[in-house]
């Protein structure tokens, strides 16, 4: 909202105190906003003290909490979900997709000008293409599910609020701990062993997108929005293959990587995936690595709040390309700060090992 920077307009934004959220709530500040955070009870908000936020300590699903949310405010960024795709419906539904629809329904109550819902670029179906807003869309789990149902609820409505939609890739960060969180816990865990690994390379490929990206991008349509319903993808340029993901990773987390070059073993996992996936499996290996990251953990004599985890849905993203078509947003003007994996990534590494979320790499 360029218009109204000078009359300190007042954003709501939720999972305030996440990856996404908290730099949300950062560059709003920045942009003269002021901001109410919402986030659950005893969550730490990093920008606690900073001028022109008033933190919310609250559970989205409570009684009354989103009436009282958005008393006053201009936009909406709603960025609260539950974001594990192994979780069921039972579980996933009364954040991602109730909460939602009564955060909206409120919002328009009270005459909110925007809201921005944040929702995921799984929506589209893997494959060789690189897929654009206009894609077919395709349910692969029940955290798809309940984003996409919140996106065509949101869509059916017309007026306001205006409603736009981010999509973003595979999202790693400052605080992320799903999928980004588990990958950092890697090298750790090989340390244990080893400090030496070949450089794996290839295999299927996907944008991923940086949490201070996906954030820009919220504020970004929060000072321009756009048509009712528009919806934006999110990711870097260019795609990261599974193995060099890992190689990626690894090395930023201090395992000398070497030659020879070894292809990822995509045909492999996927023989082996009926096999992996079933909780006979999952359940003893990730019981296995987590002992594992306890252990390095205790060892560096940290408290970490990461939990690696392994879950057959994750399996997904080894065994297809998922690209996503950037260029819509970026053709109103917006412009990436990391839109490559591999400086995003070391800039993350940084990240958790000043503030002891993984052991330092040497």
């Amino acid at each position: 909202m360029k218009e109204d920077r000078t009359s300190r307009s007042l954003v709501l934004v939720t999972g305030a105190a996440g990856s996404v959220g908290h730099f949300a709530v950062l560059h709003l500040t920045e942009a003269g906003c002021r901001v109410r955070a919402l986030d659950r009870p005893g969550v730490e908000f990093p920008f606690a003290k900073c001028p022109g936020v008033q933190l919310m300590e609250a559970d989205l699903t409570g009684e009354g909490v989103v009436e009282e949310a958005v008393k006053g405010v201009d936009a909406v960024i709603h960025a609260a979900a539950i974001e594990d795709i192994g979780r069921s419906w039972d579980e996933l539904a009364p954040v991602n997709y109730h909460a939602t629809l009564r955060l909206y329904e409120a919002a328009r109550t009270q005459g909110v000008r925007h809201f921005v819902f944040v929702s995921t670029a799984s929506v589209y179906a893997a494959g060789p293409q690189y897929q654009s807003e206009n894609a077919p869309t395709a349910v692969a789990n029940d955290y798809v599910r309940t984003k996409l149902m919140s996106e065509q609820i949101l869509k059916e409505h017309g007026g306001r609020p205006t409603v736009n939609i981010v999509r973003p890739g595979l999202i790693y960060g400052p605080r992320a701990r799903v999928s980004a969180g588990a990958l950092a816990t890697a090298p750790p865990m090989l340390r244990l062993f080893t400090d030496h690994m070949v450089t794996v390379t290839g295999g299927p490929s996907s944008n991923w997108v940086h949490a201070q990206d996906v954030a820009r991008a919220l504020v970004f349509l929060v000072e321009n929005p756009q048509p009712h319903g528009q919806a934006f993808n999110v990711a870097n340029d260019d795609p990261v293959s599974v193995g060099d993901m890992f190689s990626v990773a690894l090395k930023a987390g201090g395992v000398r990587m070497h030659d020879p070059r070894i292809p990822f073993p995509t045909v492999l996992v996927r023989a082996l995936k009926p096999l992996i996936a079933r909780d006979l499996v999952m359940g003893p290996v990730n019981r296995v690595v987590g002992a594992l990251y306890r252990l390095a953990v205790r060892k560096a004599g940290l408290d970490s709040p990461l939990k690696p985890c392994l879950d057959k849905e994750a399996l997904d993203y080894a065994l297809e390309n998922w690209l996503f078509d950037n260029r819509l947003l970026k053709s109103l003007g917006f412009k990436y700060k990391y839109p490559r994996f591999e400086e995003g990534w070391l800039a993350t590494q940084d990240w958790y090992e000043q503030n002891h979320w993984v052991p330092a790499g040497g």
